[in-house]
């Protein structure tokens, strides 16, 4: 029975999805209908990342007409385990009844009140007309882009953010590094010099 156990934590079997307690936005999204008698066959369904195999197989069985995702989720198997019954793009196939996975193209829910409202959500405002009512068009040196991009991929803040929690790991384990390591006195550094 220990080995069992050992082997189990040393696996990823844990991470396994239909293990977890966890419920998914899109198994919700599916639970929420029925619980509220709202009929979900043939209707479309978007989400904010690719859905997982678990996922994807209440997507079929609920009668889902189509999928729109923004985020790829490359940890997926549901294009190998579903191959049968989703398709990844938008065109009609005739006699093709796989449900379309098609990635999202516009205006994301992120930017949306950065690219319609009066207030930036890092707070500068837009004037949009000047002091006599009129549209205000600022010179064209002194434009600023209307919603700031990020200069990093998701993948390169993860990669940022792994390391940040890294060192608070360490901090809070109070390893240190060589660079916070106090300097080493020697014998010789502390005894008083004699005079000649």
């Amino acid at each position: 029975m220990h080995k069992t156990r050992e082997a189990v934590a040393d696996s990823d079997l844990k991470q396994i999805t239909e293990y977890g307690r966890a419920v998914h936005g899109e198994m919700d999204a599916i639970l929420t209908c029925a619980r509220l008698g709202i009929s979900i066959n043939g209707k479309y369904l978007f989400v904010t990342t690719f859905p997982c195999h678990n996922c994807t197989r209440h997507i079929i069985a609920s009668g889902i007409r189509k999928v729109y995702y923004i985020e790829p989720y490359p940890k997926s198997k549901a294009p190998y385990l579903h191959s049968d019954a989703i398709r990844f793009d938008d065109n009609y196939h005739e006699n093709d009844n796989r449900i379309p996975f098609v990635q999202f193209v516009g205006v994301g829910p992120r930017r949306y009140l950065d690219l319609f409202s009066l207030q930036l959500s890092n707070g500068r405002e837009i004037e949009r007309k000047d002091v006599q009512n009129r549209p205000s068009i600022p010179p064209k040196p002194g434009r600023l882009p209307r919603s700031q991009m990020i200069p990093l991929s998701y993948l390169e803040r993860e990669e940022r953010l792994q390391g940040d929690f890294k060192e608070i790991l360490r901090k809070l384990q109070g390893i240190q590094t060589e660079d916070e390591r106090p300097e080493q006195v020697s014998d010789n550094d502390t005894k008083p010099q004699e005079s000649q």
